[in-house]
């Protein structure tokens, strides 16, 4: 039956399994890619420090997870040499494997931990909701977006715990709770879970259990300090607690229709997306009928746990594992997220069992029971192989989140730039237009927009638009990169001079004007002052540890290139070796190849491969214009 439900859910998930990175898969993989190498991979580990807020971000296990996967999945043929694009994306694959391999491990956790509540005359009921629960909609994004490896990873230890706990493996279980602490937050519900499963096991109270274990339920509940250490250390600042005008309260009251929309996923699975969308709820007034609800749900769960039904613990298990992201800690990043649902699922899909079999029972037709779980996981998994094909690429998914959620910011700017990547630029000025009907006073996708009508040729409505901009945001500087750039395209080159000597004048250490005026003098063959602005402007794309920043790679390629033609080679073959360094996929081969010629000029020994020692910055500085 393993071996069946482990085939179905391979079938099921498939058209997904070759998609791309979404949303923020790239934060952590772009940062490993180039770390990760042969060579690196214990540095990467132990030393690389992870962009504050991402998945990663103070989770260690999860930092391994990663990095291993990039390691293994990385293409390049040495340990310099940059990503190979084509064959990185030919491994999504690898990545969407491990994913599934992780769904399917849960999965057979999960029929362990119902054999043990529901006993082993039960099989073929248990066997039906553990495949619903595999094969739901709901879990398309827990499966198919690989950095939900974090609630895969997590649900393992959740589960495990449970499952060795219940057989009376309580090293184990508390090893393995220890160990998902290192994985997520959401783990900290592991202890009450253990609790209230095990009096359900014995059919007995949790106050007998922690008389009968005490040793056991302290060592459990210890393991949640290795969280509040992680947390302490690692604080996610920028995406939790009260910022962006979120309080504990607006962010209650919102959850109250975010949790009916996650029920109503489980039964009627018609608005399914990667990144839902819902309003801050401003009053009691705003959700009561949500409120109504999710309050005689919870009232219902706890009067079965007091009267000892064994519904209650499913009660609990819902309630007890959303209250880390759905209840009053606002996580302002992600209002809702049907990934969440991922272990909750199995409690609502209990319960309609059991509400089913009461149905039928009173009708007398009870042999009925498992014929219609078999159609419900049937239908399930019809609609969970239709949402699998959203996941082939970004515009499809966020195609699909935004026919779903119309006016969702987010996802409509998501949506507009990978139109713009995909060089679809008309869709994406139609996207930047339904967005800003939504968020007219936005300067981000006013800019984007105008970005879009550049590379449409449409320079003097571009032009138009950016002056209105600039008397809206006089302060903003990349208006005025973008409007000298504007006035270059549209061969007004005094114009655009203008702007990027204005962008220098607010902004002194501002690298992209330099860069511009740079090529700008250089267009009129002032070889000199071109050279003044270029050094300028790759000078301050160092960063504090004087490493080089891809910033700076097109600046000093033309630097290098200018210091070759006035036989300053010396110069040039630091330039060069600079935007070798700064590891920018684009131009990092045309350096390597201007390198070589500039060696062999001076005639270096082994010239495709020597690069002078940066020991020193190969420029001076200064803000003055000249």
């Amino acid at each position: 039956m393993y071996l069946l439900l482990a085939v179905l859910c391979t079938i099921t998930y498939w058209p997904g399994m070759r998609g791309p990175f979404v949303f923020d898969d790239t934060q952590w993989q772009e940062a490993l890619e180039f770390r990760a190498t042969p060579n690196r991979y214990w540095q990467t580990l132990l030393d690389y420090p992870v962009t504050p807020d991402t998945v990663p971000y103070g989770r260690p296990l999860l930092k391994v997870l990663f990095t291993t996967q990039v390691y293994f999945f990385y293409t390049s043929d040495t340990v310099t040499d940059l990503p190979n694009v084509s064959s990185t994306v030919s491994l999504y694959w690898a990545y969407h494997a491990v994913s599934l391999a992780m769904h399917l491990i849960n999965v057979g956790l999960v029929y362990l931990l119902l054999t043990q509540l529901f006993g082993k005359d039960r099989k073929a009921v248990t066997w039906l909701i553990t495949a619903i629960w595999a094969l739901h909609p709901i879990q398309t994004d827990a499966v198919l977006y690989i950095s939900q490896q974090s609630e895969l990873l997590v649900s393992f230890f959740i589960l495990a715990t449970l499952v060795c706990a219940l057989k009376g493996y309580r090293k184990s279980a508390v090893l393995l709770c220890a160990l998902g602490m290192l994985c997520k937050e959401l783990m900290v519900v592991t202890p009450v879970l253990v609790l209230f499963a095990a009096s359900m096991q014995s059919q007995s109270t949790p106050w007998k259990q922690l008389k009968k274990h005490p040793l056991f339920y302290v060592s459990l509940t210890m393991t949640c300090s290795i969280v509040a250490a992680l947390m302490f250390l690692y604080p996610r600042s920028a995406s939790t607690g009260n910022i962006h005008g979120w309080d504990n309260w607006h962010y209650l009251l919102t959850q109250s229709q975010v949790i009916c929309y996650y029920l109503s996923q489980v039964v009627w699975p018609n608005r399914l997306a990667i990144d839902p969308f819902f309003e801050r709820a401003e009053s009691i007034a705003d959700i009561w009928p949500f409120g109504v609800v999710i309050v005689g749900l919870l009232i219902t769960a706890v009067w079965l746990l007091i009267n000892r039904h064994k519904l209650g613990f499913w009660g609990v298990w819902f309630f007890v594992i959303l209250a880390p992201t759905s209840s009053f800690i606002p996580i302002v990043t992600e209002i809702a997220a049907l990934r969440r649902m991922y272990l909750p699922t199995l409690a609502v899909l209990v319960v309609l069992t059991c509400l089913l079999a009461m149905l039928l029972k009173r009708f007398k037709v009870q042999v009925a029971c498992k014929p219609v779980m078999m159609v419900a996981c049937l239908v399930f998994t019809t609609v969970t192989w239709q949402h699998a094909h959203t996941y082939q690429s970004q515009i499809k998914l966020y195609e699909d989140n935004i026919a779903k959620f119309p006016n969702h910011k987010r996802a409509l700017r998501n949506l507009a730039g990978w139109y713009f990547n995909d060089l679809d630029f008309d869709k994406a000025i139609d996207a930047y237009d339904q967005l800003l009907s939504f968020w007219p006073d936005s300067p981000k996708a006013q800019y984007d927009r105008i970005t879009t009508l550049l590379f449409l040729g449409r320079t003097q409505q571009a032009i138009a638009d950016l002056q209105q901009l600039i008397k809206q945001h006089p302060e903003h500087v990349p208006f005025y990169n973008k409007l000298g750039m504007a006035y270059a395209e549209n061969q007004q080159f005094d114009l655009a001079m203008e702007q990027f000597r204005f962008a220098v004048k607010l902004s002194p250490y501002n690298s992209l004007a330099k860069l511009h005026i740079g090529n700008l003098y250089l267009r009129q063959d002032k070889i000199d002052k071109a050279i003044y602005w270029l050094e300028q402007s790759v000078y301050f794309t160092f960063n504090e540890q004087h490493q080089i920043t891809t910033s700076g790679t097109a600046g000093w390629n033309q630097l290098g290139i200018l210091y070759a033609k006035t036989k300053q080679y010396e110069k040039a073959q630091m330039a060069f070796t600079c935007a070798i360094h700064s590891k920018s996929w684009e131009s990092t081969k045309v350096a390597e190849a201007n390198l070589k010629r500039v060696n062999e000029i001076l005639g270096v020994e082994n010239p495709e491969t020597y690069q002078p020692k940066l020991k020193q910055f190969p420029v001076k500085a200064t803000v003055l214009e000249d």
